[in-house]
């Protein structure tokens, strides 16, 4: 099998390099860490036995409640999600553009959903417990609806994608202001849903703030999401930095401001102990993030990395079940923990790159073939910058 990339102008070497080191940053995260500490989780998503937990050395529990792993991958995904969605949309017609985000991420998530399944049928009949999945499970795993009807997140990780296919139905909204040189829609956004979670919450008794919007029923499973969107639009403000349509006293006040909604928004949304998890990683995802795009001409993209963002994607969604249900059987056949560990990192690895070459890598080409269709891209549109990126190495956005 081959791995190939295409130039196009949206690819900049920074952006590879981030999302190759975001994807093995969450997958060690979650086979160290919570596949240790939390067997119960572990043994929950994956309808099996759960190990005995490992306590870890005071110190190393001290740093990683200060650098949670997955969570610092998580918000460098968002944020280049931000900066590469509105450069997706430039000289693109918004029907082109949505098509091929759809064929971007649904192919390779359904083939990861049907791995990680059929592991957790492998898991449960080993196991001799029953798969407590539902129809409605299913059909709202499926087409990533799963927060709107209050459902289990099969995978445990695709909460995240439906925050980003939220983030791609809203983006054209907020890419036609950035073009202009304005942050008012973004800003707006910000604003707009630090109110609305305190409006919502206004009058209640509880100081749980769960409780509290409790009262909202339906409503208050996805509006959480929103707070998410907010720190993903600080990459759409360095996008509007990039493309030179804002200044760079825009940008510092963009970023701020939509740092500071963020920082607000999340405790007072119906996911409170979401923020509490992730508040402090998100800081540093973007402490990450900054110096790699300020510094990004001097960033170079080796076939390492370019290999690792080529199977970031199918990496992140298929490893949680499938790396979990190997490392479990593998240990309860009685090989050790360090041997298991490594392993199962070969073969999510692998199926990974299986789920790119045969899943991800062709319809990622078809989605360009038929938005090229609807498509006519506007010369007029382009940075006179843009043809010197042209020969840089693409990667697909996640």
């Amino acid at each position: 099998m081959t791995i190939r990339a295409q130039s196009t102008p949206e690819r900049l070497a920074f952006a590879d390099v981030l999302r190759g080191l975001a994807a093995p940053t969450v997958v060690f995260g979650h086979f160290i860490v919570l596949y240790l500490q939390a067997p119960q989780v572990v043994a929950g998503i994956t309808m099996g036995e759960p190990i005995q937990p490992v306590a870890f050395p005071a110190v190393i529990e001290s740093l990683y409640s200060i650098f949670n792993l997955p969570g610092i991958g998580v918000a460098v995904f968002f944020l280049i999600s931000g900066f590469v969605i509105p450069l997706s949309l430039d000289g693109a017609s918004v029907p082109g553009y949505l098509l091929k985000r759809l064929l971007r991420i649904f192919p390779t998530y359904w083939a990861a959903l049907a791995i990680g399944v059929a592991a957790t049928y492998i898991s449960a009949a080993y196991w001799s417990k029953p798969v407590t999945h539902t129809v409605v499970d299913y059909f709202a795993n499926t087409f990533l609806i799963a927060d709107f009807f209050g459902r289990l997140d099969i995978i445990s990780v695709m909460w995240t994608l439906q925050i980003e296919v939220k983030f791609y139905l809203l983006a054209p909204l907020f890419h036609a202001s950035l073009r202009k040189g304005s942050l008012s829609r973004v800003l707006l956004w910000g604003a707009g849903v630090v109110a609305g979670y305190w409006f919502a919450i206004s009058g209640c008794e509880s100081s749980d703030v769960a409780a509290c919007w409790g009262r909202l029923g339906f409503i208050s499973r996805f509006t959480w999401e929103a707070a998410f969107i907010i720190y993903m639009l600080i990459g759409s403000v360095l996008y509007a930095h990039y493309r030179k349509f804002i200044s760079d006293r825009q940008t510092a006040f963009g970023v701020a401001f939509l740092l500071g909604c963020f920082a607000a928004a999340v405790p007072l949304s119906s996911a409170p102990a979401l923020g509490a998890v992730y508040g402090l990683a998100f800081f540093w995802g973007l402490l990450i993030f900054l110096p790699f795009y300020f510094f990004r001409d001097r960033v170079r993209l080796n076939p390492a990395f370019q290999f690792l963002a080529d199977i970031s994607y199918p990496l992140y969604v298929v490893h949680p079940l499938l790396g979990y249900v190997a490392m479990r059987l593998m240990m309860a056949a009685g090989l050790p923990y360090l041997v298991a560990f490594p392993a199962a990192l070969a073969l999510v690895t692998g199926v990974a790159i299986a789920i790119h070459v045969y899943a991800e890598a062709p319809s990622i080409a078809l989605g360009k073939r038929l938005a090229g269709r609807l498509s006519r891209p506007s010369q007029k549109t382009l940075q006179p910058d843009a043809a010197a990126h042209a020969a840089q190495r693409e990667t697909s956005p996640n």
